[in-house]
């Protein structure tokens, strides 16, 4: 109400919100943070009703998951990175410092 009615500018909201000090104590983002839960529940509880709705998460979410894992098996020696320094093992130019 206050910016609509031009006396608090957005600037000053988001500079007090965004200082640590006062944004706990301060009663909009107090405010806020309940908007944000509720907002977060709501979108929750569709998946909580709805088994298929579940499904579909679950089914896209380890098709995504089952893709990185690929992607990483395919990339060479942990992206080039090597774990251990045995000098008895072979480098990559890249991963580590020339003796």
């Amino acid at each position: 109400m206050s910016i609509r009615e031009g006396r608090l500018n957005s600037v000053t909201l988001l500079r007090r919100l965004g200082s640590r000090s006062l944004s706990r104590k301060n009663e909009i983002y107090r405010a806020f943070r309940e908007v944000g839960r509720s907002v977060g529940t709501v979108a929750l509880l569709p998946f909580l009703a709805d088994p298929a709705l579940r499904w579909r998460i679950t089914a896209v979410t380890n098709k995504v998951e089952g893709s990185n894992g690929f992607s990483a098996w395919l990339r060479f020696g942990n992206d080039g990175v090597i774990a251990d320094n045995d000098p008895a093992e072979p480098r990559t130019s890249h991963s580590c410092r020339p003796t």
